[in-house]
């Protein structure tokens, strides 16, 4: 483990974007969703601004939000460093829900915000897999992926996030769809069970033997998983950071 993931993972809580950033891309995902023309729009068309705080060194910048077209279909997007602009691909969102997209644009920022923007030879290896159509289930090496600095940070942060919406959509269902507390109760009381067995349990009674379901919001980072559980340290700081969100939402809620 390099001393950037230790400290990435060392610190006891997930990395977060402040609420005027997630407004911001909650913003730019509505309009672009909601636009009844948004066929029509063109390579490198820019849809949106997000202006925020660049950790790397404190100071307030503007980043572009831009459409391409010749990104690999398997990719959502990506943040480049040489035009300091998100490029989102218009193949793989076009059709894509809200929340969806949220998901996307929320990891591209936290690519061009983050503290930690250094890449190794392996990780830009892995990365030009990938654009040259690979999915990330076929990369040669994926814990080069997964296990970069920039991108665990990233990767991690999608999944607080993931686990929050999902907690406030269940909320949010039984309380003003259905209106009905006692339903509310339960539910609430499975979400933080089952999350609470994943902290406990050792992984391999979900991936190797089968024993326990995978929470649903935790299955589209599986191959993460299958990453970070294989470095003991890796995957105990993981736990963590997830014992902590987990007291974070049993005690607001």
């Amino acid at each position: 483990m390099t001393f950037t993931e230790f400290r990435i993972l060392k610190e006891a809580k997930f990395f977060k974007l402040d609420n005027d950033t997630i407004n911001q891309i909650h913003n730019i995902v509505d309009n672009f969703v909601n636009n009844p023309k948004k066929r029509d729009v063109k390579h490198n068309q820019r849809i949106g601004n997000i202006t925020t705080t660049n950790l790397e060194n404190d100071t307030k910048i503007s980043i572009p939000i831009v459409i391409s077209k010749k990104i690999n279909k398997k990719i959502g997007g990506i943040y480049n460093p040489n035009t300091k602009q998100i490029e989102l691909n218009y193949d793989f969102i076009i059709t894509l829900k809200a929340d969806a997209l949220f998901e996307i644009l929320s990891h591209e920022t936290v690519h061009a915000i983050q503290r930690y923007k250094k890449q190794s030879e392996k990780y830009k290896n892995a990365v030009s897999e990938l654009e040259k159509g690979k999915s990330i289930t076929d990369l040669k090496n994926p814990e080069h992926y997964y296990k970069e600095p920039l991108e665990l940070e990233a990767q991690l942060t999608g999944m607080m996030y993931k686990i929050k919406e999902v907690y406030k959509s269940l909320k949010r269902r039984n309380l003003e769809i259905f209106k009905s507390e006692s339903a509310w109760k339960n539910d609430k009381e499975r979400f933080l069970t089952k999350l609470r067995i994943f902290i406990n349990a050792p992984y391999s009674t979900y991936d190797k033997y089968n024993e326990l379901e995978l929470p649903s919001y935790m299955n589209e980072f599986k191959p993460l998983l299958n990453i970070l559980h294989k470095d003991n340290r890796l995957w105990k700081r993981f736990k963590v950071k997830l014992m902590d969100l987990y007291n974070e939402i049993e005690e607001n809620n």
